[in-house]
């Protein structure tokens, strides 16, 4: 008989989704169309991963440099709308996360 590998899950914090999806520790790669948000929801998945068991993420992409990458977690992860962050409010609630 075959061994089943155990991996340990990940919570997002949303019973909606923990009790319906398994996440398993791994390698994700989410693939769409450009400006169809597959950033946005990588960067929220890290956030919940790491506010809901404290899963550390890798993230890259091959369509946005450092800087962009770098950006988009700082207003993100500060909770902050564009205008907002483009008007320079505060970012450090992500700069504790990150």
């Amino acid at each position: 008989m075959m061994a089943v590998e155990e991996r340990q899950t990940m919570k997002l914090g949303l019973p909606v989704a923990d009790d319906v999806f398994d996440w398993p520790t791994g390698y994700y790669v989410i693939c769409g169309g450009p400006g169809v948000g597959k950033g946005f929801f990588a960067l929220w998945l890290a956030r919940k991963f790491w506010e809901n068991g404290e899963k550390r993420t890798i993230y890259f992409t091959l369509e946005m440099g450092e800087k962009l990458v770098r950006t988009r977690l700082l207003q993100a992860w500060s909770d902050l709308t564009l205008t907002q962050f483009r008007n320079k409010a505060s970012t450090e609630k992500a700069q504790s996360l990150m």
